[in-house]
């Protein structure tokens, strides 16, 4: 998991992280690999655009007052 209050640490270990990621999911006789990045997490959203990866859904929501 990335943690944008943690830094993110891009540089090295999550970009290894996502291409283990990856190889797991080719070695698995998978060809996509999907993955949730909660709203707010800019710093996940910019690794991962970056990295080529793009949106595929993308949901709002509003919290209804409680009568």
């Amino acid at each position: 998991m990335l943690d944008a209050e943690a830094g993110g640490g891009a540089e090295g270990e999550v970009p290894l992280r996502m291409a283990a990621g990856e190889q797991a999911t080719l070695a698995a006789g998978d060809s996509t690999l999907m993955f949730t990045v909660w709203g707010g997490n800019e710093v996940a959203m910019n690794l991962y655009t970056g990295a080529g990866y793009q949106v595929m859904e993308e949901c709002r929501s509003i919290g209804l007052p409680v009568t």
